[in-house]
């Protein structure tokens, strides 16, 4: 993650400053998150539906285990990532933001936990982690427009921000 960091902001012409912390108003922080992002969960997803037709064919049992642990590998990095980003968009409280993102991974997993059987039932193994792949592989989208427009909106953000505190000072 510091080197992807440290390679986008000497692209984008800045310099890091590790005493003072860089200005993040002109660093595409967006960018430098989800660069890393992008092949953890392409990886993941496509893993995702080898594992689910190495268990609907019954491959022998170190397959699913293979796959299943390159599952955790590729979809937690990514998620740490993400989590990162966050900690880097709200760093007046970082602590609320972890908070935030491992509520609602625990929450979809609890739901995905709930429905993952029924699904295995009525889909067979294969075609359902074949639509879990789709789903994950179908939301990358939104990784795009959070690098495209993330900036813009971080800014509109800073500067409600402002102007908040502006009017808590006038009265």
């Amino acid at each position: 993650m510091d080197f992807n960091y440290k390679r986008v902001a000497k692209s984008s012409g800045l310099k890091v400053d590790l005493r003072r912390g860089d200005d993040m108003r002109v660093f595409p922080l967006e960018k430098a998150r989800i660069q890393i992002v992008w092949p953890a969960m392409l990886v993941g997803a496509a893993v995702i539906l080898c594992y689910g037709w190495a268990m609907e064919r019954e491959a022998h049992f170190a397959a699913p285990l293979v796959l299943i642990f390159l599952v955790g590998l590729s979809l937690t990095g990514g998620s740490n990532v993400m989590i990162t980003m966050c900690v880097d968009l709200y760093p007046s409280s970082p602590s609320t933001a972890t908070a935030a993102c491992n509520l609602v991974r625990c929450l979809l997993g609890a739901g995905g936990t709930a429905v993952i059987i029924q699904m295995i039932k009525a889909m067979g193994r294969g075609w359902c982690f074949t639509f879990v792949a789709a789903v994950v592989f179908l939301t990358s989208p939104m990784l795009w427009a959070i690098t495209k427009w993330g900036p813009k909106w971080r800014e509109e953000r800073r500067i409600r921000a402002i102007k908040q505190q502006e009017e808590k000072g006038a009265t």
